[in-house]
C-alpha cells in the first residue's frame, strides 16, 4: 500500500473508493540505525553520518533501497542529548499535568519527578518513547492508584517521587 500510495500517489479506503495522495507529505519515523549512534557514543567516537546510517538501515533490512529511493530525503537524528531529554520529560508532564487539571487535581512537577522521568528516556535505541511510556505507565498509575485508595481527589494537589522499586508513589501535598 505505501509502494502504492509513493509511486501511484493514490489508493484506496476501506470502502473501495479512491483517494488521492498526490498533495500529502508524508513523514515516515523510524530507530534504523540507532544501534549505530549507540555504539559509536558508547566507545567515545563521533555520531555516524547520514550516509552510514542509511547503509547501515539497508544492511540490516530494516529498509530496502528501493523504497528509500522513493522518498526525497532522509535525516538522520543523533541521539537527544541530556538537556533535550529533560526538556521532553517537562513537555510530557505539562501535557498530563493539564489532563489532570480537566478533573480537578494538580500535578506538582518537581525536580525528582523530571529527573525521573528525564532518565527513562535514557536508551538512545528508543529515543523518548521510553519517556512517554514512562508517564503512561509510571506517573499515570501513581495518580490512578492514588485516586482510586481515597488519597487524591478533586482539588487537591499531588505529589510524585521515586519509590525506591523503579516506579513512582503519588501523595497528596498539604
Amino acid at each position: 500500500l505505501f509502494l502504492q500510495v509513493l509511486d501511484e500517489g493514490r489508493f484506496s479506503d476501506a470502502a473501495g473508493e479512491a483517494v488521492s495522495a498526490r498533495n500529502f507529505v508524508i513523514v515516515a519515523t523510524s530507530n534504523a540505525g540507532s544501534r549505530l549512534f549507540y555504539e559509536a557514543l558508547s566507545a567515545g567516537a563521533e555520531a555516524p553520518s547520514k550516509d552510514e546510517v542509511v547503509a547501515a538501515a539497508v544492511r540490516e533490512g530494516s529498509f530496502s533501497p528501493e523504497l528509500l529511493n522513493r522518498f526525497d530525503g532522509v535525516v538522520a537524528f543523533a541521539p537527544l542529548s541530556p538537556e533535550a531529554r529533560r526538556g521532553v520529560a517537562v513537555n510530557l508532564l505539562r501535557k498530563t499535568a493539564a489532563k489532570l487539571e480537566e478533573k480537578g487535581i494538580h500535578l506538582s512537577q518537581d525536580e525528582a519527578l523530571v529527573s525521573f522521568v528525564a532518565g527513562c528516556g535514557e536508551d538512545p535505541a528508543f529515543g523518548a518513547r521510553a519517556m512517554r511510556r514512562a508517564v503512561d505507565g509510571a506517573v499515570e498509575a501513581a495518580v490512578a492508584t492514588a485516586i482510586v485508595d481515597g488519597s487524591v481527589g478533586p482539588g487537591d494537589t499531588v505529589t510524585l517521587s521515586p519509590d525506591g522499586r523503579g516506579g513512582l508513589a503519588a501523595r497528596r501535598r498539604a
